[in-house]
C-alpha cells in the first residue's frame, strides 16, 4: 500500500448535511429490507410473487442509491467523470442479490441455514455495489485499496445483513400500527450500523493521482465535482419515496389482513374455512341447544420441517393436510385451518366423533410425496365434547389440550416409512 493520496471518505467536504443525508437513506433501506421480508413470509401465491418482485427492486436500488449519493458527494483537484455503463451494472447486481437474499430466507434450504445464505447475499450487495459504483469513476487517478479494511467491511455487511434478516424472521405483529412501531426501532438500530459499514467500505482505499497530475493534486487546486452531482437531492428524494410507497402499500396489506381474519372467510393458503368461521359456527350449533364434537389436528415441529423442506414445500404440506380433512369429514361436518399448522373440524353428531376421528387418523397416518421423498407428517390428534353453555374458543381449547403426539418420523428418500399409528384420547 503506497501510503500517498487521499482517502475515499476524505476526497470530499461531507458535512453534518452529508451525513443525515447518508443516515436517512441508511434508515430508509434498513426498513425496506424489514417490510420486504415480513410480507413475503405472510404471503402466499401471486401476492408473494409481487411483494417479492416489489421488495427487491425497492431494496436493490436503495442500497445502489446509498453508495450512488456517496459517490455524488465526492470532490477532487483533479477532473472526473462516470461510466453509467458501470452504474447499471452495479444497481441490477443490488437489485438480483436483494431478490435472491429475499426468496432464500422464505424459502429455507436442506442443511444449510437459510439466514446465513441470505445475509451473504444482502451483504455481497452492499459490498459489491460500492466497489462497483467506485469502479464506474473515470479521473487521472488510480485507486488502491487495504486488503484488511475490505476484509472488515465484508465481515460488517455479512454480519448487519444477518442480524436484520434475523430480526425480520422474528417479527410477528399483524396489527399494522405494531409492526411500522416494531420495523422503526429496529431500522433506527440497522441505519447506525450501515452507517459505520459503508465509512469502513471508504476508509478502504485511497486515490493515489497519475504523475502528470500529482503537482496538482498535492496543491489542492480547483476542486472538481462529478457533472451529475445535482441528482444527489433527487435520487435521495426518489429513494425515500420508494420505500414511503412500501411502507403505504405494507400497512394497507397488514388492515386487510387483520379485516380478513377477524370476519368468516376461507383460508388463503388452503381454501379451508378459517377459524373465526369455525368458531362461529359452534357457536350457532350451541346457541341452538345442540351439542357438538371438536377435533384438533396439530402438524408438530412444523418449523423443522420447512427448515429441511423448504418453507414453500412445507406450506404445500399443510395444503394436503386440508385437502385429506376435507376428504375424512362428512358432508355435514365443517374442516377449518385455524391459523399456522393447526386444524379444527366441527362434528355435529358427538356420537359420531370417534368415527371421524378414525378417519381422520386413517388419512393422516399416510405418507405425503414432496418431490422425491415421501414423508409421514408428525401429527398430533384430540376430540373435545361440546355442550350448549359451552364457548367455543374452550371446546377448541380442550381438544388441543387433548391431542397427543405421533411418534417421531424422519424423512427417507422415495420409499415410503412405515407408519406409526397415532394414539387418540377423548376429552369430556
Amino acid at each position: 500500500m503506497v501510503h500517498v493520496g487521499q482517502h475515499l471518505h476524505g476526497a470530499g467536504d461531507h458535512g453534518m448535511e452529508d451525513m443525515v443525508e447518508m443516515f436517512a437513506i441508511a434508515f430508509a433501506l434498513s426498513y425496506a429490507i424489514l417490510d420486504s421480508a415480513c410480507r413475503v413470509r405472510a404471503s402466499h401465491g401471486r401476492a408473494r410473487l409481487v411483494w417479492l418482485v416489489t421488495g427487491s427492486i425497492v431494496v436493490g436500488l436503495g442500497i445502489w442509491a446509498l453508495h450512488f449519493i456517496s459517490l455524488l458527494c465526492l470532490e477532487l483537484p483533479i477532473p472526473m467523470a462516470e461510466d453509467p455503463m458501470t452504474l447499471a451494472v452495479a444497481a441490477v447486481t443490488a437489485v438480483i442479490a436483494a431478490a435472491g437474499s429475499l426468496h432464500h430466507v422464505n424459502r429455507g434450504v436442506s442443511g444449510i441455514p437459510p439466514l446465513a445464505v441470505s445475509g451473504a447475499l444482502k451483504g455481497f450487495a452492499l459490498v459489491a455495489t460500492h466497489y462497483t459504483i467506485m469502479a464506474a469513476i473515470h479521473t487521472p487517478a488510480t485507486i488502491q485499496y487495504d486488503p484488511r479494511m475490505i476484509a472488515v467491511s465484508v465481515a460488517l455487511a455479512v454480519t448487519i445483513s444477518v442480524g436484520t434478516l434475523s430480526f425480520a424472521e422474528r417479527l410477528r405483529a399483524v396489527r399494522p400500527l405494531k409492526a411500522a412501531a416494531e420495523r422503526l426501532g429496529i431500522a433506527m438500530v440497522m441505519a447506525a450500523s450501515l452507517t459505520v459499514m459503508h465509512n469502513t467500505l471508504m476508509a478502504s482505499g485511497r486515490f493515489v493521482p497519475d504523475d502528470i497530475w500529482r503537482e496538482h493534486f498535492y496543491r489542492g487546486g480547483h476542486v472538481h465535482l462529478l457533472p451529475e452531482a445535482w441528482l444527489e437531492p433527487w435520487v435521495a428524494g426518489a429513494s425515500l419515496l420508494a420505500v414511503l410507497g412500501l411502507a403505504i402499500a405494507a400497512t394497507v396489506s397488514r388492515w386487510r389482513h387483520v379485516r380478513h381474519t377477524a370476519r368468516p372467510a376461507p383460508d388463503r393458503l388452503t381454501g379451508l374455512p378459517n377459524g373465526a368461521l369455525l368458531r362461529d359456527a359452534i357457536a350457532a350449533r350451541l346457541a341452538a341447544g345442540r351439542g357438538c364434537a371438536v377435533i384438533a389436528v396439530r402438524v408438530e415441529r412444523y418449523d423443522g420441517l420447512g427448515q429441511r423442506l423448504g418453507r414453500r414445500e412445507a406450506e404445500q404440506m399443510l395444503v394436503r393436510v386440508g385437502l385429506r380433512l376435507r376428504a375424512a369429514v362428512r358432508p355435514t361436518d365443517l374442516a377449518a385451518r385455524l391459523g399456522g399448522a393447526d386444524y379444527g373440524v366441527l362434528v355435529d353428531d358427538p356420537d359420531a366423533a370417534l368415527m371421524v376421528l378414525d378417519r381422520v387418523r386413517h388419512r393422516l397416518e399416510r405418507p405425503v410425496k414432496s418431490g422425491p421423498l415421501q414423508v409421514v407428517l408428525p401429527v398430533a390428534v384430540g376430540v373435545a365434547i361440546a355442550n350448549p353453555g359451552d364457548q367455543p374458543r374452550d371446546a377448541l381449547q380442550r381438544a388441543q389440550l387433548a391431542a397427543v403426539p405421533a411418534q417421531d418420523h424422519h424423512l427417507a428418500p422415495v420409499v415410503e416409512l412405515p407408519v406409526a399409528a397415532v394414539p387418540l384420547r377423548r376429552a369430556a
